[in-house]
């Protein structure tokens, strides 16, 4: 549905003061953070390995903003520490989808915080740089699906997919994963 449009000079004139205070926000934002860059280039350059990678962490964490705008309203440290987190963890937000920054109200403090949350993609880049994982696979199962899993010493997990994309084949059951790793063990989550 459409923002009703401005249609007298007032509506207009309050229309773009909105912008313009929201452009600000963004442009002092901005430079917050670049101002906590310079300061702080070097401990991101340490933890990420280079400078190249300093900037692109800097780069992917204005692309969050850009993507969810109320991150501005955020306590600036919130924000720091989810830099110091991506940079740490060696995780980026953003396009790979291997974490992400998101804004929560924090009720006790009375402030909006920004939170570092590891997606999936990223625990899965985490577990393969540890060198003992061979490979990861993960399946949701459906209702006309066949799922048969067995626990105890002999495991047994068989799966068909039934034919169809996955909402012709019926409501979510089950999700399960499998994680083998370089000795030829492997762990189940269903």
């Amino acid at each position: 549905m459409n923002k009703p449009q401005p249609t007298n000079n007032a509506q207009i004139a309050e229309h773009l003061n909105r912008q313009g205070a929201a452009v600000n926000k963004t442009t002092s934002f901005q430079a917050t953070l670049q101002s906590w860059f310079k300061t702080n280039q070097h401990r991101l350059k340490a933890l990420l390995g280079s400078e190249e990678q300093a900037r692109r962490l800097m780069a992917a964490a204005m692309n969050s903003v850009h993507r969810i705008p109320s991150l501005i309203e955020c306590h600036p440290e919130t924000f720091y520490s989810c830099l110091l987190k991506s940079a740490e963890l060696n995780l980026y937000p953003g396009a790979t989808q291997e974490c992400c920054y998101i804004p929560f109200n924090n009720s006790k403090r009375g402030i909006k915080e920004a939170t570092f949350i590891i997606q999936y993609q990223g625990l899965c880049q985490l577990l393969y740089r540890s060198g003992q994982i061979k490979d990861i696979e993960a399946e949701v199962v459906c209702e006309r699906d066949i799922f048969e899993f067995e626990r105890g010493m002999n495991r047994k997990l068989l799966f068909h997919p039934a034919d169809g994309d996955l909402g012709a084949r019926g409501d979510w059951t089950y999700v399960y994963c499998i994680i083998r790793n370089i000795y030829g063990g492997s762990h189940v989550e269903i």
